[in-house]
């Protein structure tokens, strides 16, 4: 029991800790850990509860009053977040769930997560099953950055390497009114069949089976953490214009990334589709984009999608490789009209939105031509899915030309290109 503690003695170094809080016998007992730390002056502070309520379950009423009940007996601050699932599957709650607390969290903040070896275990199997690489193999990860809304939040797993059977015992222990999920019994998903049918056959074998693949997943995670640096610097030397504030759209130069061998290209685009998420991608959709890398015709318009957490499209024009958020391309290709993007223009500019019959002045390699509709487009290799949104900008000097992060000036003396964002608000599902 003293192990579930030391494995919380750190978390004094963090002054603003959140914790996602079920009602379970998992998230009652970390909070009961950290509370008991509190009390021995070992914690500074205790971490404000969040509880989700989806309202999938009948009794998703019962856990949320139990929580805050609880809670407030033992002098938690607790926050009940209601959500509304249009498409209830486990892919889109999670990101639901994300968003609520990143909702009540401020950047920076850490949320604790009650995973552990069993949760580990499962994870490792499935991914496993579904072919995924060594990224997949080495599992949940103690500390992770997600960033949603503009915001950074840490989420930190202390007790990977605690079994349930310990964390069961904690509970009883100390007499926790946790709730029992009556969906984690059954085989109705791939994760509790795995739990309750495949790790149990698989422990008549070894009955140290779950503890096993933990620490497997643990000796792997070591691996990549050493290969991290190296395929993080070949990715940089691959990314194409500045995107450190585009989380919406990624662009990979598909001739730089071709100077690597087959392999480096794999592990790359991993890297490239696992930014800012907790799924690492299938092994099919890196294999499916290889395909698309390598393919002879440079401007065929195949599109390639992956849930992923937000759902992304993966798509190819030229010599380039484009990643947008799902909402991002339905704008895009006019499938929305929602007024996506915002245009930051300093005084005395003037835009409007570029008609292919207008006819644009441009100097190319000296010469000055005069272009307009398709010409101008392959001319300046601009994407058919940016050619409907393109703005003409202009001031008394200079002119420009400017698509989603993207832009040509057309006129003038070189100066500061004028920014244009999308309003996340409503790109984000």
């Amino acid at each position: 029991m003293s192990a579930l503690l030391t494995c919380l003695s750190h978390l004094s170094d963090h002054s603003r800790l959140f914790l996602a809080c079920s009602g379970g016998r998992d998230s009652l007992s970390l909070a009961w850990a950290c509370h008991l730390l509190y009390q021995d002056g070992k914690l500074t502070t205790k971490p404000i509860l969040l509880h989700v309520h989806h309202g999938m379950q009948d009794a998703n009423d019962d856990w949320a009053k139990l929580v805050k009940s609880w809670a407030d007996k033992h002098d938690f601050i607790c926050h009940v977040l209601p959500i509304c699932l249009n498409k209830k599957s486990e892919t889109t709650a999670r990101h639901a769930r994300y968003q609520a607390m990143a909702d009540i969290m401020s950047d920076g903040d850490v949320l604790l997560l009650a995973h552990h070896q069993g949760d580990q275990a499962e994870t490792v199997l499935m991914r496993l099953i579904n072919g995924t690489g060594i990224h997949g193999l080495s599992g949940i990860r103690a500390w992770q950055t997600k960033t949603l809304d503009d915001k950074t939040i840490h989420l930190h797993r202390p007790w990977l390497s605690v079994s349930r059977q310990d964390i069961s015992d904690f509970a009883h222990t100390h007499a926790l009114p946790y709730v029992d999920d009556p969906t984690n019994t059954t085989t109705d998903n791939a994760r509790s069949f795995i739990r309750n049918d495949i790790l149990p056959r698989l422990a008549n074998l070894n009955p140290q089976v779950i503890a096993n693949i933990a620490r497997s997943a643990t000796l792997i995670t070591q691996s990549t953490d050493i290969l991290r640096p190296i395929i993080s610097s070949s990715l940089g030397k691959c990314l194409c214009h500045n995107q450190s504030d585009t989380p919406y759209q990624s662009v990979l130069d598909i001739n730089a990334l071709t100077t690597f061998d087959d392999s480096h290209q794999s592990a790359i685009l991993h890297a490239w589709l696992s930014t800012n998420e907790t799924t690492p991608p299938p092994s099919q959709i890196i294999k499916d984009i290889l395909t698309l890398v390598h393919r002879s015709n440079p401007d065929q318009r195949t599109k390639l999608f992956w849930q992923g957490s937000y759902g992304y499209v993966i798509c190819r024009y030229r010599h380039h490789l484009y990643r947008f958020w799902d909402k991002a391309w339905d704008y895009l290709n006019g499938q929305s009209t929602d007024n996506a993007i915002a245009l930051a223009l300093p005084p005395d500019h003037t835009a409007r939105l570029l008609d292919r019959t207008d006819k644009i002045s441009i100097t190319i390699h000296g010469k000055l031509r005069h272009l307009h509709g398709k010409k101008l487009y392959q001319t300046l290799g601009i994407a058919p899915f940016f050619r409907e949104h393109l703005y003409l900008i202009t001031d008394k000097k200079h002119s420009w030309l400017i698509a989603p992060y993207q832009s040509w000036q057309l006129s003038g003396t070189p100066c500061h290109i004028i920014g244009m964002r999308w309003q996340r608000k409503i790109i984000l599902p």
